[in-house]
């Protein structure tokens, strides 16, 4: 119990610590990019940011907020449960993308984005729902240490690389560099956790992918019929959690 306890209280000062890291690296780029970016240019970052916000949701559907009550439901299959989840962020992705470029004149007529800056939307998007993920699950453990690790190296990968490219290559178009550099510092970090979830500890995303398929079909139905005007959306996610767990039975 006292080593529980213990441990406990180190990954709470950790998260402490790594947060407040996190927001002063984040609120010290703020005059940074105020100097370096035009009116017009940090307009862009501010819309491309709040675009991600929603998007966020289409791709991660808040799943990640099941891996807690998952891990005592499911208890020694949380990896497997985990996986799964990554698994349905990958068929998100790729329904995204496809959209994203099949209808391309359309969303970017209606988003005032270019296909290009679109489809940068939807993989930081994908990143994003991804981080979140790994940070719920390794906080089941009190990682701290590796919460740190991808926060840190996000945050300083998306200034650093954000600044490197608006004074090299984007200089005349420092907005789209902003907006890249956050993109490919998420992309790597991305890379960095799905290594670390799937090759360093080797396992499949679908035991089966047949069943699979049908498994996600009926995923799908169930929001659809819990999602009305009058329906709390955390139903949608609530039907779906037996959904996921077959998934790796």
């Amino acid at each position: 119990m006292k080593l529980k306890q213990s441990k406990v209280f180190k990954a709470g000062i950790g998260y402490t610590i790594g947060n407040v890291m996190v927001k002063g690296i984040n609120f010290l780029a703020i005059p940074i990019f105020s100097r370096l970016l035009t009116t017009e240019e940090m307009g862009l970052y501010t819309v491309f940011a709040a675009y991600e916000a929603v998007l966020f949701v289409f791709i991660g559907m808040a799943l990640h907020s099941s891996i807690r009550s998952a891990k005592y439901e499911f208890e020694g299959k949380i990896d497997d449960f985990t996986s799964s989840i990554m698994g349905i962020y990958w068929i998100n992705l790729i329904v995204a993308l496809f959209i994203s470029i099949v209808f391309n004149k359309i969303l970017t007529k209606l988003l005032d984005l270019d296909l290009v800056t679109l489809v940068m939307l939807v993989i930081y998007s994908f990143g994003i729902a991804v981080v979140t993920l790994y940070n719920a699950r390794i906080s089941l453990d009190y990682e701290y240490k590796k919460y740190i690790k991808v926060s840190l190296a996000s945050t300083i990968g998306n200034v650093g690389l954000s600044l490197i490219l608006i004074k090299t290559i984007f200089n005349s178009s420092r907005g789209f560099g902003r907006v890249l550099g956050i993109t490919i510092s998420t992309v790597l970090v991305t890379v960095y956790i799905i290594y670390d979830l799937y090759i360093y500890e080797p396992r499949s995303f679908f035991a089966s992918k047949k069943r699979c398929f049908h498994t996600f079909l009926d995923f799908i139905g169930s929001l659809i019929s819990c999602t009305n005007s009058t329906c709390d959306i955390c139903c949608s996610f609530t039907t779906a959690v037996p959904y996921i767990s077959e998934w790796n039975t």
